[in-house]
Order: C-alpha cells, then structure tokens, then sequence
C-alpha cells in the first residue's frame, strides 16, 4: 500500500500499487523515486516549503526472512544539502515494520502547525498526533525520543529526528535505533514540517507470507549459508565497516586531512581493531552484551547473520570523518562526539565534518583568519555544540551560521565579523578562482560532487572506478551508490607472474594485513570464477570483463563504463528490495541469483537480467530528475583529485566517462534521452489513476 499523507490538511489517502508496478520498481527507493518523479514539475523553490515531498519506503523482501532485509529509504524531493532530489538509507528494523503493517511507501506533503508525529498501527492505520506542550517531545535528540515514546509501548519501531532536524541544521538525518538515513538531509526537512517522528507497531516474530513458503524458506537458508561461508564473515561479524580503515589504508585509499592526503599517520590509534580493543577496556563483558543485544533485536538489522554493528555504533565513516580527516587520533573522542552529536543529536558526520575540516584546511592556508586547527577536539566540540542549536535568541556564533551549509556560512560568518576572509592570498593561492568569491573557495576547498561531500575513499589513476562512480552518482558524491569493490579486489589479485605485485603485499603493514588475510585464499585463484562463485556476479558480466581486460591491465580503459552501470543497477536494485548492499556482489555475493530466485517464490517473474534492467531503469529516472531542477548539472570528480603524484589523469577521466554515457545510453554530457524515460514509464499505465493523482498533488 503506498500512503500520502498531507500534513496541512491532516488528510491520508491509499493508493494499492498494481503487480506490474511492484516488478517494475520493487519497492523502497525505486518506489520513492518513482513516486518523487511525479512532482518534477512542482519542485518547490526553498527545501523548507511546506511543498517539498518525503518519500519513506521499504521493498518486497522487508518483513520477510530473507537474510539482512531490514533496510529502509528515505528520500526527499529538494535536499537542503544539495538542492536537488536525494535519498539516504538505513538498516535496522523500521522497513520491516513499515511492510508488516502492511504499508509500501508513505509519501508525505505539507506541514504541521505544531509539532507532532505519525502513529502507525499493525494494521496500517495512520494518525497524526499533536505533541502536548509538556511533554518536551520536539527538542530533545532522537535517541531520547524513541525511549520515551518505546517505553509507552514496547513494540514501536520509532524513525525521528534529533535537536539537528528539530532546528533545522542542512545536514540533519533521521534515525531509528541510532540508525542512520545519511546524506540528503531528510531530518531537516522532516523538522519543517514539525514531524518529530514516524512511529510504526511492531512485531519482530511476525512474516510476510509468501506464495510459495516452503521453496521461498529454501532460498533465504542458502543465502544464508553462502554468507557465513564467505571468507571475510568473521572479519565483518567481529569488526563490521570499521575493518575498512585497515584495508584503505593499506590501498593508500584512507582520506585525511579534508582529502588533502591518502593516508594517516596515527591510524592505529582509530582502527577497527583499536576501537574494538577500546570496547573492552571500557566494558569487559562487551561480546556476551553484544550478543544479548543482538538475540534482543537491538543490535543488528532484521535476520542478519552478520550483524556488524556495535552499541556504540561506530563505523568506517565515523572513524574516518571524525578522525583523520579533521586530524583527531583518539577513539575516546571520537566516541564521545559521535554519542553527542550524531546518534542523539541526529546530525550526517559525512555532511557536517566536511564543513568542519574544510574550515580547518582554509585555516591552515589563512584563507581565513579563525583559528581552527587539525585535530583540536575542543574547537570542534564547540563548534558542534554552536551548529545542532542554530541561532538562539539571534546571537550569532560560527557554529550556527554554518548550520545552513558551508556557502550559506561562509556569508554568514563574514557578514556577522566572526571570520575574515583574506581574497588576495585565496586568488593567490588559485589564480583561476579569481572574482568567483565565495563560490570560488567552496568549489576548490570544498569537496563534493552535486552539492554532496565526498566519502568513502580516495579516488586516483588507480582507483579510477571510484571517481566514475561518485561523479555519476545520483545523489552526488556517495561512496556507496556505486562503488565498485570488485574492481579493489582485482587490484589485489596477484595471479601467474604477478611476482611485483606480490612483493607490494608483503610491503602492507601487519595490522593491515591481517584484517585482509582471510580473501587471500582467492588472491592467486582464478579472479573470474571467483566473481562469479563467491561475489554472485553473473557469469556474462564476468565474460565481457574478462574480455575486455581492464580490470587487470591499468592501460586499459574500455569496460569502465559498463562496470559502473552494472554496479549502480545492482545497487538500486538491493536499496529497492531493502537488502544490504554489504551482502549483495559488494562483499558476500548475495545478488541477482538469489534475489530472482526468491521472488520467484513470491509470484513474481523476474529474471537476474530484468532485475539488473530495472536497477537501471530506477537510476535512469533519478537521473532524469535531476534536470528538473532549473540549475546546471554536471558528471564531476572534485578538481583537487587530478593533482599530485598518482593522481587522475584527465584524459583518463573524459575517456571512462565517455563510455559510461554510451553504455548506459545517454548523451554526452550524462542526460538521459526523453525517448527512453518515456520507454521507461510507459508500462505504469495500470497505475495511471495513482500516478495522476500523485501528478496533481
């Protein structure tokens, strides 16, 4: 069932999608974006409007038991961070409650007069409830939320914001169980319409039904198994995403220091084995906790064999923004921050310690004249503390003329004389930025792709596939749109007469090492099979690759671009079914085969070719999207990426994107052709009376 719900006119309507419609976008983000794209000709002009569109959905696998389907979209139609459509995803256990409820999609419009929130019971029925003045439900964090209102009733699922979204901070997220929806900033959003929270009843025993049950139970229990045999599951199952900073800084992939640098001096001291070994320093009986947290439901997302998390939910990113790329060594006060101002406080740590480590960069320069310097952990904590609460009163402080974004701040701060901006040392230092004011210092200090800040890692000539991935991205620069780990693992692979790429791995430092030592049994394997076997890649895209060579040959360049569409359509594909990308071809195989084969089971025809269509198709119509929005867009790695010593090559860059275009079909400069989005949509005919309606909105 796809609900809209209009908050100004406190109305709810119900629209029950066709089968048609569910094959051909799944759920969860393909039927966000699907939905968001009936409102391209009414996109609102301030993200803050009460027009602006939240689309939260979850796909056909949530609230079943296929292994780690516990994921959740939330998209909105004009992001505060970057202007146009976005989306961020979570794990956990919201999605799945959402679907038992028997709910697809809520697409919300409109805005509250006062602060409430939505109640959805087991039956799907909404309300919209006021939040008394007394209960202090509006200002306090997201954590501290869910409790409250758990604690009432014990089988909640509760998706809110924190005093971030609350005072409308850009980068504000929403979170469920300290789970976060990244990016976009949906909690900002969802704080100018006074939605406090979306609180759905829930049962953790209960499933959805499927047609065939006992051949649908079969597929899960294989899939299942093929996760726990992969070679790196307990390493993910012990460290989960915070093993990566071992593994990127070994790759000379680890951003520090605003981007500035590939690699951290100190990252030992913020590793995933450091921070778990900080774990039971702190509380000795961390693992029986976590387990018992994990049996809860607590810890983990629903039916995940992995569970990678932690209770302090610290991951890759979390380790990585909050300490080298802001220059902070210590796991104590990293926690700490983290705790404060982004679990509880529901800030993005991507968005906001960009922000932060580019002040720092310009401070360094003396671009500006504040004093803000790498890795002082009390400078940021003020500066954390000044941008969650925004202006109070009308006072300003740096903190909170950021809180609107790093342009917007930039303005901001001079206007009110808290930072001095020296033009002559900043048109010194870039000539070719010279009368571009403050666009000129975001666009060279900034570093962002569509108005979003980078992450994930470092692109380079090496890595090149990551800086098509995050160019291209939909939603701009994110790491996990796309990325194409399959192509690191072939960097790895050392094969017959890979004599000097071997001596290179013996050079990789021990604790590297040894968080890597578990995929070595595949390093000198057959690479193909392996993609095929253990990473679940279908065997003619393994063909074409193996064909065209330019996974294991730097030299060569055609075949990026079919890498990148084939890993966007996989990722699109997994975000709309609401399984987790770190178990699809990303890490454990989990992909077409067994995504086909389990809809198979639920009535559904689709074929791992007709899946991996529809992936594409979804980011087709993103795309598509995107030029609605009466601004230039561009494809575009940051420009500092094509300088230094390893660094892009330019002409790499035009050549891979140029067949990036030609593989996915569209024109040069990365529009997609009117002919094939109509192509695309015209099979929603059945739907056509809820797409009018939605059109009409």
């Amino acid at each position: 069932m796809i609900k809209h719900i209009d908050l100004t006119k406190k109305s709810i309507r119900d629209w029950n999608p066709t089968k048609h419609f569910r094959e051909s976008w799944l759920g969860g983000r393909g039927f966000n974006s699907r939905l968001l794209y009936c409102f391209r000709d009414s996109i609102p002009a301030e993200w803050d409007d009460p027009g602006n569109v939240i689309a939260v959905g979850a796909g056909m696998l949530a609230g079943t038991k296929f292994p780690s389907s516990g994921r959740t979209t939330i998209s909105v139609l004009k992001s505060p961070v970057s202007g146009l459509f976005s989306d961020g995803n979570l794990g956990g256990h919201f999605g799945p409650a959402l679907r038992l409820a028997g709910v697809d999609t809520l697409v919300i419009t409109g805005a509250l007069e006062k602060p409430g929130y939505l109640h959805i019971n087991k039956n799907g029925h909404i309300k919209i409830i006021d939040i008394p003045e007394n209960m202090m439900y509006w200002g306090v964090g997201s954590i501290t939320i869910h409790l409250q209102m758990a604690h009432k009733d014990k089988t909640l699922k509760v998706l809110a914001i924190g005093q971030g979204g609350a005072n409308r901070c850009f980068s504000a997220v929403v979170n469920c169980d300290d789970r976060v929806a990244g990016g976009g900033g949906s909690g900002a959003v969802m704080g100018s319409k006074n939605l406090k929270a979306i609180a759905v009843e829930y049962d953790m025993t209960q499933e959805i039904p499927v047609k065939h049950q006992a051949g649908f139970d079969i597929v899960c229990e294989q899939a299942e198994k093929h996760i726990k045999a992969h070679p790196v599951y307990d390493t993910f199952k012990t460290y989960g995403t915070t093993s990566l900073v071992e593994i990127h800084t070994a790759l000379k992939y680890f951003p520090s220091f605003n981007w500035t640098m590939n690699g951290f001096l100190h990252w030992k001291r913020i590793s995933g084995q450091a921070f778990r070994k900080h774990e039971l320093e702190v509380n000795p009986d961390y693992m029986e906790r976590q387990e018992k947290l994990a049996d809860e439901g607590k810890l983990g997302c629903r039916n995940c064999p992995i569970v990678c998390s932690n209770e302090d939910k610290i991951e890759y990113e979390t380790l990585n923004c909050l300490g080298s790329k802001v220059g902070i060594s210590d796991i104590d006060t990293i926690v700490f921050l983290n705790s404060v101002y982004f679990n509880d406080g529901g800030l993005d740590v991507i968005e906001t310690t960009s922000v932060i480590s580019t002040l720092m960069e310009l401070s360094e320069l003396k671009i500006i004249d504040f004093k803000f310097e790498w890795g002082d952990s009390t400078a940021i904590d003020k500066f954390l503390g000044e941008f969650i609460c925004g202006f109070k009163d009308g006072v300003p402080t740096l903190g909170a003329c950021f809180s609107a974004g790093f342009k917007a701040g930039l303005f901001s701060a001079e206007v009110h004389g808290l930072i001095n901006i020296d033009w002559a040392r900043m048109n010194d230092l870039n000539p070719d930025q010279i009368h571009n004011g403050y666009a000129g210092i975001y666009n060279t200090y900034y570093v962002a792709s569509k108005g979003k800040a980078m992450s994930g890692v470092v692109p380079n000539e090496k890595n090149k596939g990551v800086a098509l991935a995050i160019a291209t991205s939909t939603r701009g620069a994110d790491h996990l749109r796309s990325l194409p780990t399959l192509a690191t693992y072939a960097s790895w692979y050392i094969g017959k007469g890979g004599f000097k790429k071997l001596i290179k791995l013996l050079t990789i430092p021990f604790r590297a090492a040894n968080i890597m030592k578990a995929d070595a049994k595949f390093l000198v394997g057959d690479l193909w099979k392996t993609y095929e076997h253990q990473f679940g890649v279908p065997l003619e895209y393994v063909n074409t690759w193996r064909m065209k060579g330019f996974l294991l040959d730097s030299k060569k360049l055609d075949g990026w671009g079919g890498m990148i569409k084939f890993t966007q359509a996989l990722y699109a594909v997994s975000d709309s079914l609401s399984t987790c990308r770190f178990t699809s071809p990303w890490r454990f195989g989990i992909g077409p085969k067994f995504w086909s084969t389990a809809l198979l089971y639920m009535g559904y025809d689709r074929l791992e070719r007709q899946l991996l269509n529809t992936g594409h198709y979804i980011n087709t119509l993103e795309k598509a999207l995107l030029y609605h929005y009466g601004v230039p867009i561009a494809d575009s790695v940051p420009k500092r990426f094509f300088k230094g010593r390893g660094a892009l090559k330019e002409s790499t860059w035009k050549t891979i994107y140029a067949d990036y275009c030609e593989e996915c079909g569209f024109r040069g400069n990365g529009k997609p052709k009117s002919a094939m989005v109509h192509s695309i949509l015209q099979g929603d005919y059945k739907d056509r009376e809820m797409i009018n309606y939605f059109e009409s909105v």
